[in-house]
């Protein structure tokens, strides 16, 4: 079981932590082999929260990255 890290980026709109600063929607997930190391990470974010993944994390299909750079757009970070 790995752990990823989630925060909420505005209203109702969950993103995955990645190790890039900026993210993208394409940024690879960071994922973390414990869920104290996990918990370290969500600390860096006002919502942050740990969950849990078995398997692989599935990235953004092609109508959720449209969606985020739309958004983007319109508050002004691209």
């Amino acid at each position: 079981m790995r752990y990823a890290v989630m925060f909420e980026i505005e209203r109702d709109e969950w993103v995955y932590a990645s190790g890039e600063n900026p993210f993208t929607a394409n940024s690879p997930i960071l994922t973390f082999a414990t869920h104290e190391a996990a918990s370290k990470e969500a600390g860096k974010y006002h919502t942050g929260i740990v969950v849990q993944q078995e398997g692989d994390l599935r990235e953004f299909d092609r109508s959720e990255r449209a969606r985020a750079a739309v958004r983007s757009r319109v508050n002004g970070r691209m």
